[in-house]
């Protein structure tokens, strides 16, 4: 994590401006190609799109992520991107379901999930948008 800071500081520089250039556009093309990945079932791909991301925010940091974001092109196509994945499952939910006395008054069983969401399954994957998340709020 060390490591990841000095980078970030060394990029603010002007000697690395073409290296951060690429960098920038490996962002932008990473962020563009998540819906896609998020189409298909493969979870394995999931993650490893949204540890590239996550990886670009680290590296970014607090020094540069603000200015990398600046566009607003990039940054809705990233906001809408962020929805587009943690969008919820909406078959099995009815605004006009008919509840007894005796449903409303058993326990539920925690273990089942209150939401789930469309465009993936596993824990794993959930656990690594909130990283994401978190990552961008540290450092944006």
């Amino acid at each position: 994590n060390d490591v990841l800071q000095k980078l970030s500081i060394e990029l603010s520089s002007s000697n690395f401006k073409c290296l951060l250039e690429n960098l920038e556009e490996g962002f932008y093309s990473g962020i563009n190609s998540l819906p896609r990945k998020f189409n298909g079932i493969d979870e394995r791909e999931q993650l490893a799109s949204l540890n590239l991301i996550i990886g670009y925010i680290c590296l970014f940091g607090k020094h540069k992520l603000s200015q990398v974001l600046l566009s607003a092109t990039h940054l809705n196509k990233l906001m809408h991107t962020l929805m587009h994945i943690s969008e919820l499952e909406r078959t099995g939910v009815s605004l006009l379901e008919e509840y007894t006395i005796k449903e409303l008054n058993m326990n539920p069983d925690l273990r089942t999930p209150w939401r789930n969401f469309r465009h993936f399954k596993e824990e794993s994957v959930k656990n690594k948008l909130e990283t994401l998340c978190a990552s961008l709020a540290k450092f944006g």
